[in-house]
Protein backbone atom coordinates (compact mmCIF):
# COMPACT_ATOMS: atom_id res chain seq x y z
CA UNK A 1 0.00 0.00 0.00
CA UNK A 2 2.96 2.41 0.63
CA UNK A 3 4.35 1.48 -2.64
CA UNK A 4 1.48 2.37 -4.08
CA UNK A 5 0.67 6.01 -2.36
CA UNK A 6 4.69 6.93 -3.34
CA UNK A 7 3.55 6.18 -6.67
CA UNK A 8 0.72 8.20 -6.90
CA UNK A 9 2.44 10.90 -4.96
CA UNK A 10 5.10 10.96 -7.98
CA UNK A 11 2.64 11.12 -10.38
CA UNK A 12 0.90 14.12 -9.08
CA UNK A 13 4.41 16.12 -8.68
CA UNK A 14 4.97 14.93 -11.89
CA UNK A 15 1.82 16.16 -13.35
CA UNK A 16 1.95 19.47 -11.58
CA UNK A 17 5.48 20.44 -12.67
CA UNK A 18 4.04 19.40 -16.62
CA UNK A 19 1.45 21.80 -15.56
CA UNK A 20 3.28 24.48 -14.73
CA UNK A 21 5.08 24.14 -17.91
CA UNK A 22 1.92 24.32 -19.88
CA UNK A 23 0.41 27.43 -18.22
CA UNK A 24 2.77 30.55 -18.90
CA UNK A 25 0.81 32.29 -16.16
CA UNK A 26 2.52 30.13 -13.68
CA UNK A 27 5.71 30.49 -15.55
CA UNK A 28 5.74 34.11 -15.39
CA UNK A 29 4.94 35.22 -11.76
CA UNK A 30 8.18 36.72 -11.36
CA UNK A 31 7.46 39.41 -14.00
CA UNK A 32 7.59 42.58 -13.01
CA UNK A 33 4.08 43.88 -13.29
CA UNK A 34 3.24 46.64 -16.37
CA UNK A 35 2.25 48.91 -13.11
CA UNK A 36 4.94 48.85 -11.56
CA UNK A 37 7.11 50.08 -14.25
CA UNK A 38 5.13 52.02 -16.47
CA UNK A 39 4.90 55.89 -15.76
CA UNK A 40 2.39 58.25 -17.37
CA UNK A 41 3.32 61.77 -18.11
CA UNK A 42 0.85 64.46 -19.29
CA UNK A 43 -2.71 62.52 -19.28
CA UNK A 44 -4.92 65.46 -20.93
CA UNK A 45 -8.59 65.45 -22.55
CA UNK A 46 -9.20 66.89 -26.32
CA UNK A 47 -13.07 67.39 -26.62
CA UNK A 48 -13.77 66.43 -30.51
CA UNK A 49 -15.12 69.56 -30.54
CA UNK A 50 -17.17 71.82 -28.22
CA UNK A 51 -20.34 70.32 -27.04
CA UNK A 52 -19.32 66.92 -28.26
CA UNK A 53 -20.33 63.53 -27.09
CA UNK A 54 -16.88 62.34 -27.33
CA UNK A 55 -13.44 63.05 -26.12
CA UNK A 56 -9.62 61.81 -27.04
CA UNK A 57 -7.00 61.23 -23.98
CA UNK A 58 -3.68 61.92 -25.00
CA UNK A 59 -0.70 60.85 -22.86
CA UNK A 60 2.87 59.69 -22.55
CA UNK A 61 3.19 55.90 -21.63
CA UNK A 62 7.17 55.35 -19.77
CA UNK A 63 8.30 51.94 -20.03
CA UNK A 64 10.74 52.23 -17.28
CA UNK A 65 11.60 48.04 -17.19
CA UNK A 66 13.55 45.84 -19.30
CA UNK A 67 10.57 43.76 -20.74
CA UNK A 68 8.03 45.28 -22.64
CA UNK A 69 3.99 45.84 -21.66
CA UNK A 70 1.49 45.79 -23.50
CA UNK A 71 -1.75 48.03 -22.85
CA UNK A 72 -4.98 46.28 -24.02
CA UNK A 73 -7.72 48.37 -22.83
CA UNK A 74 -9.31 51.55 -21.07
CA UNK A 75 -11.92 52.62 -19.36
CA UNK A 76 -13.39 55.58 -18.09
CA UNK A 77 -16.76 56.08 -16.01
CA UNK A 78 -17.13 59.59 -17.82
CA UNK A 79 -17.96 57.45 -21.18
CA UNK A 80 -20.23 54.82 -22.41
CA UNK A 81 -17.63 53.52 -24.59
CA UNK A 82 -13.82 53.45 -24.23
CA UNK A 83 -11.27 52.31 -26.76
CA UNK A 84 -7.69 52.38 -28.19
CA UNK A 85 -7.75 54.30 -31.63
CA UNK A 86 -4.77 54.93 -34.00
CA UNK A 87 -5.28 57.44 -36.56
CA UNK A 88 -4.09 55.71 -40.01
CA UNK A 89 -3.84 57.86 -43.75
CA UNK A 90 -2.12 60.42 -44.81
CA UNK A 91 -5.36 62.60 -44.24
CA UNK A 92 -5.07 61.67 -40.26
CA UNK A 93 -8.77 61.85 -40.58
CA UNK A 94 -9.33 57.82 -40.49
CA UNK A 95 -9.46 56.35 -37.37
CA UNK A 96 -8.53 52.56 -36.11
CA UNK A 97 -9.21 50.58 -33.34
CA UNK A 98 -6.10 48.69 -31.72
CA UNK A 99 -6.55 45.66 -29.87
CA UNK A 100 -2.90 46.60 -27.83
CA UNK A 101 -0.43 49.09 -27.71
CA UNK A 102 3.20 47.53 -26.76
CA UNK A 103 5.61 49.92 -24.51
CA UNK A 104 8.88 48.11 -25.25
CA UNK A 105 11.85 48.02 -22.36
CA UNK A 106 13.22 51.39 -21.36
CA UNK A 107 11.25 53.06 -23.94
CA UNK A 108 8.03 55.19 -24.21
CA UNK A 109 4.85 55.16 -26.42
CA UNK A 110 3.07 58.51 -26.98
CA UNK A 111 -0.10 58.87 -27.19
CA UNK A 112 -0.95 62.21 -29.62
CA UNK A 113 -2.75 63.89 -31.88
CA UNK A 114 -1.70 62.40 -35.50
CA UNK A 115 -1.65 59.07 -33.09
CA UNK A 116 -2.49 56.03 -30.59
CA UNK A 117 -5.29 57.90 -28.54
CA UNK A 118 -7.45 56.65 -26.09
CA UNK A 119 -11.00 57.45 -27.50
CA UNK A 120 -13.92 57.99 -25.03
CA UNK A 121 -17.73 58.02 -26.98
CA UNK A 122 -20.68 58.30 -25.75
CA UNK A 123 -19.51 60.76 -22.89
CA UNK A 124 -22.26 60.93 -19.90
CA UNK A 125 -21.89 64.76 -18.83
CA UNK A 126 -20.35 67.92 -20.44
CA UNK A 127 -16.59 68.28 -19.96
CA UNK A 128 -15.17 71.88 -19.41
CA UNK A 129 -11.59 72.78 -19.77
CA UNK A 130 -10.07 72.10 -16.69
CA UNK A 131 -12.05 69.21 -15.49
CA UNK A 132 -10.05 65.99 -14.38
CA UNK A 133 -11.37 62.74 -16.31
CA UNK A 134 -10.50 59.34 -14.52
CA UNK A 135 -9.02 57.04 -17.61
CA UNK A 136 -8.12 53.34 -16.47
CA UNK A 137 -5.70 51.79 -18.08
CA UNK A 138 -5.45 48.17 -18.31
CA UNK A 139 -2.49 46.46 -19.58
CA UNK A 140 -1.90 42.50 -20.23
CA UNK A 141 -0.85 41.18 -16.86
CA UNK A 142 -3.92 42.00 -15.75
CA UNK A 143 -2.70 45.17 -13.64
CA UNK A 144 -3.56 48.56 -14.12
CA UNK A 145 -3.18 52.25 -13.71
CA UNK A 146 -5.77 54.89 -13.42
CA UNK A 147 -4.75 58.52 -14.61
CA UNK A 148 -6.62 61.47 -13.84
CA UNK A 149 -6.80 63.50 -17.34
CA UNK A 150 -7.22 66.99 -17.42
CA UNK A 151 -9.56 68.42 -20.45
CA UNK A 152 -7.44 71.06 -22.10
Amino acid sequence: MKKILAGLALILVTMGVAAADEHPIMATNNKPLAADNIVVKTPQIQLVQNGATSAKAFMELDNKGNLPQILIAANSMTATQTLLHKVVGKDSKRIKRVNKIVIKGHDDVELAPGGFHVFLMGLKQTLHKGDSVPVLLIFEDGSSITVHAVVS
